[in-house]
């Protein structure tokens, strides 16, 4: 018995020193194999990674402020104005990007040669550069008669400190249609799409009413140039007249995000206020501390947070009025808003003006510009992305007057039956 235990243990031991002298020579041989192996490991890895990023729909991931742009600007920024150029309007741009921001604009008397600043001169076109100055170099805003306003002093601002138009934003053609052929072929560099791999997003989503946004007509052959996917923002695009939330986040995400030393939640889109770091910079229509808080009913708006159910409920606004509204809905539900075709008059016909217009919202992220109505000329279906949507009543004048039918529909519903179903409703109540 003694004598099998011990051949048994030689038998074990040949067997394992063996095994081993192959696996080393399998090790030996195939090294190369192996290292090609977690090469291909890690570029599968890699693509799944980059994959996930280009088939990623939400603004999370996207990506917009030039990669290769690493310029150090400073807090406090110098800029002269030419005696040509209107300098109040652009000490009025300048001051609100000041109050907003934790960027300070500093007015000089003359150029310095040797100190970097911004420089704003009469030109034939508002244009700007986002090249890379050297340390002696001031960057030149050039503002022509047609564009001496603040939007453009503000958005030419932003190019130079190295912001790209949104028009030029890799995922534009998620949301734009361009007309190359109404584009002035000067110009078309305006309109080149950036590639995703240089470019970023910081987490902000697309905005119709940026101020990065070029003007319908702008650098055109006398016709429009850009047709939004979504009709609804039709005459959104180009009549924002200062920063939008999302124009100054990105201002504060790129130059302030170490100004804080403690960090806080902020809710509903908001963010940490640069300048006040106890508190969020919140989208309008939200309130408190973190942007928790909705507004409270009013004499002037009524009841301002309605909730939609299966039945159809009837909203009317008119008068000279500033009112926010937020629909709410059951969860894993949407709403869906009819706007019928009352009188709403607004100061311009091709566009909506932020002062004079209904804006509603109706994307899962609240931050961006929501689509503007003015002249309304015909019914209009929104259905909100989610359950949630927010609506924005600014009337400048008593005449004003719009009525909008609402309730709560599946997330997967029938836009023809909801159509005839405020149709009916529309009629039986004379509306």
């Amino acid at each position: 018995m003694k004598c099998i235990k011990i051949n048994l243990s030689i038998f074990l031991y040949i067997t394992i020193v063996y095994c081993f002298g192959k696996f080393e020579n399998y090790k030996e041989n195939n090294i190369s194999l192996i290292n090609n192996n977690e090469r291909i490991k890690r570029s599968i890895s890699f693509q799944r990674y980059q994959d996930k990023l280009k088939n990623n729909d939400h603004y999370k991931k996207k990506r917009m402020f030039l990669s290769q742009l690493r310029n150090k600007v400073e807090i406090s920024i110098p800029y002269y104005v030419e005696h040509n150029v209107n300098y109040q309007l652009v000490d009025l741009a300048l001051q609100f990007i000041q109050q907003e921001t934790c960027l300070k604009f500093v007015k000089q008397q003359k150029m310095i040669p040797t100190s970097l600043g911004l420089q704003y001169s009469f030109g034939s076109k508002c244009t700007s550069s986002t090249e890379k100055k050297t340390n002696k170099q001031w960057k030149k805003i050039s503002i022509a008669s047609d564009c001496s306003n603040i939007e453009s002093i503000q958005r030419e601002t932003m190019h130079s400190l190295g912001f790209i138009y949104t028009q030029n934003r890799f995922d534009r053609d998620k949301y734009l249609r361009l007309l190359t052929k109404s584009i002035n072929h000067y110009y078309l560099s305006y309109f080149k799409k950036t590639s995703y791999f240089n470019s970023k997003t910081f987490g902000v989503s697309f905005d119709y009413g940026s101020v990065l946004m070029l003007k319908p007509y702008e650098y055109s052959n006398n016709a429009r140039t850009m047709i939004p996917y979504d009709l609804n923002f039709y005459n959104t695009m180009g009549t924002e007249e200062k920063l939008t939330f999302n124009d100054v986040k990105l201002i504060n995400i790129k130059f302030c995000q170490k100004i804080c030393t403690n960090n806080i939640k902020c809710m509903n889109e908001g963010y940490q206020d640069p300048n006040d770091c106890k508190k969020c910079k919140c989208v309008k229509g939200f309130f408190g501390a973190w942007c928790q808080l909705l507004p409270p009913t009013s004499r002037e708006c009524g009841e301002t947070v309605i909730k939609a159910g299966n039945s159809i409920t009837l909203l009317e606004m008119e008068g000279r009025h500033k009112c926010i509204y937020h629909i709410f809905s059951e969860k894993r539900k949407k709403i869906a808003l009819y706007i019928l075709s009352k009188g709403f008059f607004s100061s311009n016909k091709n566009l909506c003006y932020k002062r004079n217009s209904l804006e509603v919202k109706y994307w899962k992220d609240k931050a961006p510009t929501g689509a503007r109505f003015c002249s309304l000329d015909k019914n209009t279906l929104v259905v909100t992305e989610n359950n949630h949507g927010i609506i924005y009543f600014r009337s400048k004048y008593n005449l004003n007057r719009v009525k909008i039918l609402l309730k709560s529909v599946e997330v997967y519903f029938n836009e023809h039956n909801i159509k005839n179903e405020f149709m009916k409703e529309k009629l039986t109540f004379n509306l």
